[in-house]
């Protein structure tokens, strides 16, 4: 997860709008949800609580887990803390409502991070400091969709 919520009171609608955004690679709607602090991007994360879009769960900045054969050089994701059924498993992939009544009923994307932060970006014809996204498949692509760093 390359963005976390702000805050745990963010509306369920504008959880959905933030989830499909990034389902949809929509830089503008990100941006406006960056801009006013809605969410906030792995690398400006800092020491604040932070929290999953899709489950609320809170999650923490980390290097673990990078793409096979890599090793991540920086915080270049969020992971979820310890807790639901499966410790550390974000519950938003698990139950839909009603059932959960955090969860959106929209898949968290598994297995992703800011692949310019992972610090060791090798992908053939590409910038390296342009920011892109590995995904569970093995496919990069710039998580803002557009052609510019997401770090200033």
């Amino acid at each position: 997860m390359i963005y976390a919520l702000t805050s745990r009171k963010t509306a369920s609608p504008v959880r959905k709008k933030i989830a499909r955004a990034i389902q949809n690679y929509d830089s503008k709607a990100i941006e406006e949800f960056v801009t006013n602090h809605t969410i906030v991007h792995v690398e400006n994360a800092g020491q604040q609580e932070l929290y999953c879009i899709y489950c609320c769960i809170p999650v923490f900045t980390t290097t673990a887990r990078p793409p096979r054969g890599e090793h991540a050089q920086n915080n270049w994701h969020f992971e979820h803390e310890q807790s639901g059924d499966r410790p550390g498993e974000c519950v938003g992939k698990q139950r839909q409502l009603p059932l959960y009544q955090r969860g959106l009923g929209i898949r968290n994307p598994e297995g992703h991070g800011c692949y310019f932060l992972l610090g060791c970006q090798h992908v053939a014809n590409r910038h390296y400091t342009d920011c892109h996204t590995i995904s569970v498949t093995g496919q990069t692509y710039c998580h803002l969709a557009i052609s510019h760093r997401c770090i200033p």
